[in-house]
């Protein structure tokens, strides 16, 4: 029935808290890699209001079809942004192949970093950071947006040293070349020490948990994939 054809059509997105020694890409065994789909169990998984009474588009059965999709077969959840082994934070996985084209088939979504770096940044390498003039593997890329910030909360899964609250710097990009945070640092004579992502689009990290994921309701989908006047204003 139109019922049963409606529910095959529900294609479950995630956003998970990737700890850092994860991978988000295929792991090689060899290496007794770990892969961010095995952290989909039951027990990681943060229950939200949308899901616990239904909420808009999203039911209470089809809450727990889309649970049961994920933690049946979490390998069936397509990464959406990768983030390297050594950094954490923020990963979107998804089976919507829509929601993934317009994350990362486009360069209108801004992701935001908060990044530990040594030496302390100076603002002649802020500046550089910011300049429209940075290149890797001889492309241009596109303007940052870097300045200075206070290092994450506990509530972000870091506890910040006060020692240490000159040294990180927020990073907003709209594209992601291969480590690029990383090598852009390195051009201007920084280190990145720690590399975590709290938002892609309008979808952020919150106070999920290191290790746990929850459901995006249909709502939160609809909501990036056909935004109002004001919420274009508010990615940029």
């Amino acid at each position: 029935d139109t019922r049963e054809r409606q529910k095959l059509l529900l294609k479950p997105t995630v956003l998970l808290h990737k700890p850092a020694g994860v991978v988000s890409t295929q792991p090689d065994r060899r290496l007794k890699q770990v892969p961010a789909w095995t952290l989909l169990k039951e027990q990681n998984f943060e229950q939200t209001s949308s899901f616990e009474q239904g909420q808009g588009s999203v039911s209470e059965s089809d809450g727990e079809l889309l649970f049961s999709r994920v933690v049946s077969e979490p390998w069936h959840m397509a990464v959406v942004g990768r983030l390297d082994k050594d950094s954490r934070g923020l990963l979107l996985m998804t089976q919507d192949g829509v929601l993934a084209r317009n994350v990362i088939g486009t360069k209108d979504v801004w992701k935001k970093y908060l990044v530990r770096c040594k030496p302390r940044p100076t603002e002649a390498q802020i500046r550089r950071l910011n300049g429209s003039n940075l290149r890797l593997d001889g492309v241009r890329l596109l303007p940052m947006r870097v300045k200075p910030t206070l290092a994450p909360s506990a509530d972000d899964g870091h506890f910040a040293d006060d020692e240490d609250q000159g040294d990180w710097l927020e990073f907003r990009l709209r594209e992601g070349r291969k480590h690029q945070i990383r090598r852009t640092c390195a051009k201007v004579g920084l280190q990145v020490r720690d590399l975590f992502r709290v938002q892609i689009g309008p979808f952020s990290l919150g106070g999920l948990a290191e290790s746990r994921w929850r459901l995006l309701a249909r709502e939160e989908v609809e909501a990036f994939l056909r935004p109002s006047k004001k919420q274009l204003q508010e990615r940029e």
